[in-house]
């Protein structure tokens, strides 16, 4: 793990401590030599980012990525109500075609419906003068069933008179022959 030195500082301790100071500044220098890799200097430190610099990046992050969520919220509204009229002109002419359709089906019923209203009228009327017809017979048969009745009485009658005319006769004969004998 790298270790921070302050090359600087070190000197100027050595230096204070006695130690020429192009001694002091070899001394540091040969230090960091010696540590290599392991060890971060201030001149290694010097492009690094500081806090200010962060919390700046991290501001300017905030209003870019502010900006973008506008512009693409922006896009994506428009890129719906795009989708919605493109959908929306497409349901009105689905709805035309399919109106246009039920129209046409609706006429083909209509005309359909009208030609069997008209066979079923026809046959119905056929039916009905049949009917009237039947109806006029049976009050032919039924008039003639009434002469024919009052024709049976009346023979009914005349045969009740001739027969009893013959009983008459006959008791005539009878009690004539019974006289006679």
């Amino acid at each position: 793990m790298p270790v921070a030195f302050d090359t600087l500082a070190y000197a100027r301790r050595l230096a204070g401590a006695g130690v020429p100071e192009e001694q002091a500044a070899a001394h540091a220098e040969a230090l960091v030599s010696a540590l290599g890799e392991e060890l971060i200097v201030r001149r290694d430190l010097e492009p690094l980012a500081t806090k200010e610099d962060l919390r700046r990046l991290r501001d300017e992050l905030l209003d870019r990525a502010e900006e973008l969520d506008l512009r693409l919220e922006a896009r994506l509204e428009a890129r719906m109500e795009e989708l919605e009229q493109r959908l929306g002109a497409r349901i009105d002419v689905l709805e035309q075609r399919l109106g246009a359709r039920i129209d046409e089906v609706e006429q083909r019923l209509g005309a359909r419906i009208d030609e069997v209203e008209q066979r079923l009228g026809a046959r119905m009327d056929a039916l009905e003068q049949r009917l009237d017809k039947l109806e006029h017979r049976v009050e032919e048969l039924e008039r003639r069933f009434g002469e024919l009745k009052i024709e049976l009485r009346e023979m009914e009658n005349r045969l009740l008179l001739r027969v009893g005319a013959m009983i008459v006769g006959g008791f005539g004969v009878l009690t004539a022959a019974q006289a006679w004998l």
